[in-house]
């Protein structure tokens, strides 16, 4: 009986320490989001659906913006989520305002205090389509070949 006690403490003792030495992973549920949309005109009070949300490349540790070849870079709408504060290269700016920051090339990004590396790419003559679904994400979609949701699609061709 000593015996099985003692195999069992240890057993349980090594399982906290494998435990306790697991590196601990944030679910991005609230991690911040960044978008940016063409300004046409005056700002807008909601984001449109031509808006593009970052995207995170894992293998280069970097986010990528992919803007659609009718959008002038120097001349966007920022958009923001699960975000308090932002600043592009040590510029601060509000959620829904313009900026002229994020042109094509690499950026440092602030955002709740961390910093993010941002390239910013534009296509050239191509058309772009815009996807807009109800849970703000492709992911469901994407997870099973039957899956559906609603949401709302804009095209656009080279020119705008």
């Amino acid at each position: 009986m000593k015996s099985t006690f003692c195999k069992l403490t240890a057993i349980l003792l090594l399982l906290v320490t494998l435990i306790g030495s697991l590196p601990v992973v944030v679910l991005a549920a609230d991690a911040p989001v960044l978008w940016v949309s063409p300004l046409e005109g005056e700002p807008l009070e909601e984001r449109p659906i031509s808006s593009v949300k970052w995207w995170y490349d894992d293998d280069d540790a970097v986010y990528y913006l992919f803007l659609p070849t009718a959008c002038n870079p120097e001349s966007l709408q920022l958009w923001l989520d699960n975000a308090l504060f932002c600043a592009v290269d040590g510029y601060t700016v509000d959620n829904g305002s313009a900026v002229a920051l994020l042109t094509v090339g690499a950026h440092t990004v602030t955002i709740n205090d961390t910093d993010y590396p941002v390239v910013v790419m534009q296509s050239a003559n191509i058309g772009t389509m815009y996807i807009t679904t109800e849970s703000g994400s492709m992911n469901y979609i994407h997870k099973a070949k039957g899956n559906k949701e609603s949401g709302a699609m804009k095209m656009l061709d080279a020119e705008g």
